[in-house]
């Protein structure tokens, strides 16, 4: 095979792949996902069931990849989505990201500010998917391995997201740990849940409450 026909294949691959997470989060969005069939995503992803498992490797794969493409930020680089491989490039992404939001501020509240920002913009994104976990794990070992697994990961990236701001900013008495504890139970699928699903809040506001829970929650 040549590498004019190596690269045209790869190509193909990525993106029947991509028309097929495009297919499951209609197919989901519209059905839930234990309702959903693997004929069903097949058909709307216009492929085979062969071919899609070939492709993507079956219904909670293509659940992982869809929720993988809601929290990729937009316009993210090759390497810095949470769907290639390694979290390090996309924690590093979002990262800069509130680099960018606080404009490079050494004031501690404007950094958590603009982690709370880089976070709220992820939850609009992800939320629904979310949800569909949430719901699917009560039923399916696999789905509830996977999300206690990026619950996990979720972890890590707060705690990557939180060395932006210093030891020395953070309220007496409260170690690195738990403050990453703290932001991750504040910051979670359920907290959005309860507060924009069931309260409604708007993001914005939900945005305000992050922010003042957890200024005074972690900051002197």
């Amino acid at each position: 095979m040549t590498t004019r026909q190596k690269r045209v294949g790869e190509a193909s691959r990525a993106a029947t792949r991509r028309r097929l997470v495009d297919a499951a989060a209609q197919e989901f969005r519209e059905g839930g996902y234990t309702a959903t069939t693997i004929t069903a995503l097949a058909r709307r992803g216009g492929v085979s069931v062969q071919t899609l498992y070939l492709a993507v490797g079956g219904k909670p794969a293509l659940l992982r990849a869809v929720l993988e493409q809601a929290l990729a930020p937009p316009d993210a680089a090759v390497g810095s989505t949470p769907g290639d491989g390694s979290d390090e490039g996309y924690r590093r992404q979002l990262r800069s990201d509130a680099a960018e939001s606080h404009g490079g501020s050494d004031d501690p509240g404007a950094r958590l500010r603009a982690i709370v920002h880089v976070y709220r913009l992820l939850a609009e994104r992800a939320a629904p998917w979310w949800r569909l976990y949430r719901d699917a794990a009560a039923s399916e070992p696999e789905i509830a391995a996977d999300w206690a697994e990026l619950h996990r990961r979720r972890r890590g990236t707060l705690a990557a997201l939180l060395e932006d701001v210093p030891d020395g900013a953070l309220r007496p008495g409260l170690g690195r740990d738990a403050a990453v504890d703290t932001l991750w139970a504040v910051a979670s699928p359920e907290t959005h849940d309860l507060l924009v699903d069931r309260l409604g809040y708007t993001p914005e506001g939900y945005e305000d409450w992050l922010v003042a829970t957890l200024t005074a929650a972690l900051l002197r």
